[in-house]
């Protein structure tokens, strides 16, 4: 089976095992929380993933770290019983998208050169949402090589404002313009 159906599948019984009139946000949040500290520190994804530590050691590691009474807490200790931390990520962006369709939000992506402010993300995520007309969820990516501007990508739409995109558009208009002035001087 591959790996994206077992995320999902993970992911969708996490959901499923919470009331539907219940946010899954803190949920979401406490994964997405271990996600991130098995991928950034080594060490820690050693202790849990390293067969040479006997499985008591490191599911004591798991204990500690996650605890054992919340229902994130349990399906993590289900993805260490079957050998799949390693899904950890797949199965936070699965459920993502579980909390995000619940909380009738649409997830979206604004990609900038440099990190918006607080005053900014709000701003793009105000606008975005008039345009769309849903209420609109954006993570932040930083791309340095963007020369400025933002590109927001939701599904298949994508908005792009980028200063590289707007010279291209500003380059063709001349150039259109040139070639329009040529073609009528030549008359």
């Amino acid at each position: 089976m591959s790996q994206r159906i077992l995320a999902t599948r993970y992911a969708g019984a996490l959901a499923q095992s919470i009331p539907e009139d219940q946010s899954l946000d803190g949920l979401l949040d406490e994964l997405e929380s271990f996600a991130e500290a098995f991928n950034s520190n080594g060490e820690l994804a050693n202790a849990l993933t390293n067969p040479s530590i006997p499985k008591p050691q490191r599911n004591a590691v798991l204990d500690a770290i996650a605890g054992t009474d919340s229902p994130v807490a349990r399906l993590l200790q289900e993805l260490f019983r079957r050998g799949r931390l390693g899904l950890v990520n797949q199965v936070a962006a699965r459920f993502r998208a579980e909390a995000n369709t619940r909380a009738g939000r649409t997830p979206g992506t604004v990609t900038c050169a440099i990190e918006p402010n607080d005053s900014q993300l709000e701003n793009i995520r105000a606008a975005v949402s008039a345009y769309t007309k849903k209420d609109v969820h954006l993570t932040t990516r930083i791309d340095p090589d963007m020369l400025g501007g933002v590109v927001v990508r939701m599904g298949d739409i994508v908005v792009d404002g980028s200063l590289r995109t707007r010279l291209a558009k500003l380059k063709q208009a001349l150039l259109a313009e040139e070639n329009g002035s040529n073609e009528n001087s030549s008359h």
